[in-house]
């Protein structure tokens, strides 16, 4: 099935019709990870936490660009499939953005066990990604999928949890760091955290964003019929 909100779709997901807002918000940001990442690892390649951060940018990239594909395509399948992988993606964000944490202001790498405590939670979200416990079923009238209550929650708990451990971590670790170390600590915890922060923010907005896309297309088109008229 397809759904046509973006008649003009060019290049996969650009569109006049799209809000300019979408593209302002994600090609920047998918540029810039993926540079970062390149030069990270061109500087620091027998340093785990650069290896961490690195894929942490590259994921990021990966996953904004599956949130635009999402937004702007017009087969249904397309979107279900993307939006089933959606929440793999988010999970991985918070968890590795720990192991970075750990990783950069201990200089050592996270022992196997709190590697399991972190990454073994992660597999409900892997296993019942296609299934109806994420994704209950495709709303053609907003051309998006409808998500279940159950993953949902599962995910946003979850990443509550890692975020908090963040803080924790964080906050211990400047407390103990010697004086030369802490600002370079504080200045990695306080990335790291804004960082998850814009990620819960950039969540909440799929909430609403079928509703305004669907709003904006219509009154779009309604101004270009005027246009015509007079």
């Amino acid at each position: 099935m397809y759904c046509e909100p973006y008649p003009d779709l060019v290049y996969l997901f650009f569109s006049s019709y799209a809000p300019q807002l979408l593209y302002y918000s994600h090609v920047p940001a998918i540029v810039v990870s993926l540079l970062l990442s390149a030069f990270i690892l061109s500087q620091n390649r027998n340093d785990l936490a650069a290896w961490l951060l690195g894929g942490i940018s590259v994921l990021f990239s990966l996953w904004s660009i599956m949130d635009l594909l999402i937004w702007t395509q017009t087969d249904s399948r397309l979107v279900m499939f993307l939006w089933s992988h959606w929440f793999i993606f988010f999970g991985l964000l918070f968890a590795l953005s720990f192991y970075f944490l750990y990783a950069f202001t201990t200089k050592r790498d996270l022992p196997l066990v709190h590697k399991l405590l972190l990454f073994v939670p992660l597999l409900p979200i892997l296993a019942l990604s296609s299934t109806v416990w994420n994704i209950e079923y495709f709303d053609a009238a907003n051309c998006n999928a409808v998500e279940s209550v159950y993953l949902l929650a599962y995910t946003y708990g979850l990443s509550f949890l890692i975020l908090c451990a963040v803080v924790v971590l964080g906050l211990r670790r400047i407390l103990s760091a010697h004086k030369n170390e802490r600002g370079r600590v504080l200045l990695a915890f306080v990335g790291i955290l804004l960082f998850l922060l814009s990620l819960i923010s950039n969540s909440i907005r799929p909430l609403f964003l079928p509703t305004f896309l669907h709003l904006y297309f219509a009154g779009h088109i309604v101004h270009k019929t005027f246009l015509k008229l007079y």
